[in-house]
This record gives structure tokens, sequence and C-alpha cells, in this order.
């Protein structure tokens, strides 16, 4: 171990734990990490590997995961344990209640694949509330699955509970009808509106489509761009930002040049008068995903941003449930262009 991973050890300020309600189940854990001299290791994109281990005497290992995260200007990282990229096993497979568990963490400070060890600590309780969500014991204690089955039924006014009791439902004396004639739309005993022409209002699904993103206008390119096309080849460039997909796209091709990869061909884009499309960075495919409502044509499959995870890695975002993916490089997905006003 090296002077500056001991350091991290003795200068970790913060470890907590959370249950996170959401399925999968995972919780969190933080750190405030420092360097050699005590300073913050502030702005960094550091890696990790997660280990959980079963049994104080042989520490089996029942699960692995790899994150990479960037940490905050006081040195704070933040990981979601049970949802990085697994290396071993499936964390929802783990059985909670067979017995001590312990965390482990290894840390490459550099951002890369030599990881040595940070800590290893004995999960206690926090975790095991993931365990009560499969308690061995689910009965009601009478064994009988049936017994609180009632049925509700309705005559006329009364509404009845079976082994329970009636009540009389109130008379409506105030159904009115909603009517729409051409562009006029009523309600019987009361007013007519004239509904507003939806000409000009509609996104035109043959031209690049406006969205918001930290105040300005991106536009969306009508169509996919490509249906499979790999991210770009495996190198480490500068392409780490997660709001700039511009000065991502410009760092790809500085490091690569040529070839077919999704943002070489949003770079080579002529469309529409305009040559300045690039790959839309991580949080820029985000906003496109949250208002996908004004896109008449995409897919719910996977697509690439411009945002580097590692030499061999780089998130892509399902189109599905929107959730960001760590995908290796050379995986083909789906690639649509934006440009910024």
């Amino acid at each position: 171990m090296n002077r500056l991973t001991a350091i991290l050890l003795v200068f970790i300020c913060i470890t907590s734990f959370e249950v996170v309600a959401q399925s999968p189940a995972s919780f969190r854990y933080q750190a405030a990490l420092q360097g050699a001299g005590g300073e913050p290791l502030a702005n960094k994109k550091v890696s990790f590997i997660v280990t959980i281990l079963r049994s104080a005497t042989d520490k089996q290992r029942v699960f692995a995961e790899f994150h990479i995260a960037n940490t905050d200007e006081f040195g704070m990282v933040s990981l979601q344990i049970g949802k990085g990229n697994p290396v071993f096993k499936n964390f929802r497979d783990i059985n909670w209640g067979s017995g001590d568990h312990f965390l482990k963490i290894e840390i490459d400070e550099t951002g890369g694949t030599q990881f040595k060890l940070l800590n290893e600590v004995q999960l206690l309780s926090v975790p095991y509330a993931i365990h009560a969500r499969t308690a061995d014991n689910v009965d009601d204690a009478d064994a009988d699955p049936t017994n609180e089955l009632q049925t509700l039924s309705i005559e006329e006014q009364q509404l009845t509970i079976s082994n329970g009791n009636t009540i009389t439902l109130p008379l409506d004396n105030d159904s009115q009808t909603l009517s729409i004639d051409g562009n006029q739309l009523s309600i019987s005993n009361g007013n007519t509106v004239t509904l507003p022409s939806a000409g000009g209002h509609l996104p035109d699904p043959t031209q690049p489509v406006a969205i918001r993103f930290r105040g300005k206008s991106i536009y969306v390119y009508p169509t996919d761009n490509a249906s499979g096309i790999i991210f770009a080849p495996f190198g480490d460039t500068a392409a780490d930002s997660d709001h700039d997909g511009a000065a991502n796209t410009a760092a790809l091709i500085q490091a690569h040049g040529d070839g077919n990869y999704a943002a070489k061909l949003c770079d080579d884009l002529n469309a529409y008068g305009y040559d300045d499309w690039y790959l839309p960075s991580r949080a820029e495919l985000d906003a496109v995903f949250k208002q996908n409502y004004l896109i008449s044509d995409y897919s719910l499959e996977a697509y690439w941003t411009s945002t580097e995870l590692t030499t061999n890695m780089a998130w892509g975002i399902s189109f599905s449930t929107g959730t960001p993916n760590e995908t290796t490089k050379n995986q083909a997905r789906r690639c649509r262009c934006i440009r910024s006003e």
C-alpha cells in the first residue's frame, strides 16, 4: 500500500449507510478523501471496487461491483452500493440473513484499475433492512391466506362490504355532459368555450425539436442518426464533461480522428442549414429524455452520450427508463445528434 492510499484510509471522515426504497435495493457509502499532505482530493475522478464479504473467518466473497465517481470540492465522494457495474454476482441475490457481512472498499485515486485496499468494515444493521423485505416469516399468524378477503357489493344506493357495514350513497343530481362541436367545447347547464387551434403549436416531426437545457435551447435532430454505432475506439480522452457535449465531441475527434463512431458521425453532419451538430453530453441527453414528449420519433433503447467514463467505458442512457448505463465503448448503441443556440 503506498503512502497516499494509507493516508486515504486514515482520513475517511464520513461513512454512512442508508437504505434506498426503490427497487433494486441499495445503500449509500460516503467518504471524505484527503491526500498525503492533508489536502482534500478535490474534483478528481476516482474508481472503486466494492466487495461484500460473508463470515468473519473465511471472508467469502458474495458480491462485487465497479464504481467510478468524481469527488467534490471538499473531497467528498458518494457511491450507491448495489447500482455499480457488476463484477461478481448480483446484489439482489445476497442472503443478508445468512450471517455477518463485511464491506470491503478498494480504490484507485487516479480513476484507473490499479486498486489498493481503502478500508473494510462490518455491516452491522442498516443493510439488513433490505433483508426485512424478504423476511423468513411473512405469515399473519393464522396461516390462512383467505380469511381476510371481503367483497364489496352495491344495490341501488346501498354499498355493502361483507362482514362489515352498509352505507347509503347520496343521490347524484348534478350530472352534466361535456360535448364538442368543431372547436366548441360545451358543458350542459353551463358555458361554451372555444378551443385554440393546434396549428403552429405542435412540433413539426420533420424538423429539429427545440428543448430547454440550462436556460438555453438545444435542438434535437428529428430522427435517430444511427441505430447501432460504437461510442469510439478505446482510449482515454478529455471527453469527461457531464454538461458540454460540444467540448466532448471535439476531444473525441482530436484523439481518434476519422472513423465510424458516434461523435464523428455527429460532427460530420450538415443538415437543416447547420454544420455544428455534436453528440450530447450525459446531462444534455438526460434533458432530451425528460422532454421526449416533444419528440415524435425515438426508440426505447439505449443512446450514447459523449461523456467518457474510463479508457474502455462511456455513458449511455436508456430511453425506456431514463437510467444512465456504464457501457463498453465498442458496444453498438443508438445515436441522436444535437446542436445548441
